[in-house]
């Protein structure tokens, strides 16, 4: 790296002596010198210094200026190059390191919690069954958390399955009381509000699951112990995601259908909005009442978390 560097230096300092010279260059061709050399370009300073001392003083610090000016543009953009490259190093490198701690968060739990006498396939339809008994429950919590086991930023989830990028849990607010439909271009989407719904457009789904995913990387602790209260193991993590005003830890939510013995992950990509125009416009007129009310509910409980 110091090598580029004085490389980027060396070529700033060239492409400011060349324009130093291409700037007496032209001022030479203004006088009418018809031959350059460097007697001739003493001799014209010194006659036009005599002459017109001002304005040729003036001229030969432009000069400079120019040539000032290119060299700290050059050596600003092949810095910029420079840092660049090494920002892209630094982020390879980091991706690289956080990826091996997955690995390793990953071979830990793995170790832990799959029950290895279960083989993959057996539990294709229900993967919670090729956990162990004591990991069917988990406590995620919030890495600051200090109201524990009171009501506070942590929850008991229900192991879904343990995938190669994280582990996937059962939240009965996202995975109750709702419907999951396929349009004949078999784009889907989840609806609530079945009454609405023209059920003759689209097909519903028999067994549909929505878990929550949350990466090994995103795991900062986990005490193995049972605690005294619900006898589950514990995750500790960063509560930096938000939904419908709520702190959460997962990184996404996912939806599953079961067919054919396999359960199958939903893309992203290919839900669709379902609703009525009408509707879609009254879901988001709503939500800021809806939050309020719910602030209004809790705000005692919110109180006692700010005193």
């Amino acid at each position: 790296m110091s090598r580029l560097k004085n490389m980027n230096k060396l070529i700033s300092f060239i492409a400011g002596i060349l324009t130093l010279l291409s700037g007496f260059h032209i001022y030479l061709n203004i006088t009418n010198e018809s031959e350059i050399s460097f007697e001739k370009t003493i001799n014209t300073l010194r006659l036009n210094l005599t002459e017109f001392p001002i304005k040729t003083v003036l001229i030969i610090l432009l000069i400079i200026l120019v040539s000032l000016l290119v060299t700290y543009c050059f050596n600003k953009i092949f810095n910029y190059i420079t840092y660049r490259e090494r920002r892209r190093e630094l982020n390879i490198n980091k991706t690289l390191e956080n990826y091996s701690k997955r690995q390793e968060k990953k071979e830990l739990v793995f170790d832990k919690i799959v029950d290895s006498n279960i083989s993959y396939l057996e539990s294709r339809e229900r993967p919670w069954t090729r956990l162990k008994a004591e990991f069917h429950t988990i406590i995620i919590r919030d890495i600051r958390d200090k109201s524990f086991p009171e009501l506070g930023d942590w929850s008991k989830l229900e192991t879904f399955d343990l995938t190669k990028d994280g582990i996937e849990f059962l939240d009965p607010t996202n995975s109750m009381g709702f419907d999951l439909y396929f349009d004949k271009d078999y784009k889907w989407d989840v609806f609530h509000d079945r009454e609405k719904l023209r059920k003759n457009k689209y097909l519903k789904v028999d067994r549909a699951y929505c878990v929550d995913f949350l990466p090994y990387e995103d795991i900062l602790h986990v005490d193995w112990e049972h605690d005294d209260y619900y006898s589950s193991t514990t995750f500790f993590c960063q509560f930096k995601h938000k939904k419908n005003g709520v702190r959460h830890p997962f990184k996404e939510f996912r939806y599953y259908v079961l067919g054919n013995g396999f359960l199958t992950l939903l893309e992203a990509k290919d839900r669709r909005n379902f609703k009525q125009v009408f509707a879609r416009v009254k879901s988001k007129l709503t939500i800021p009442f809806y939050r309020l009310k719910r602030y209004l509910k809790n705000r005692k409980y919110y109180r006692q978390q700010h005193l």
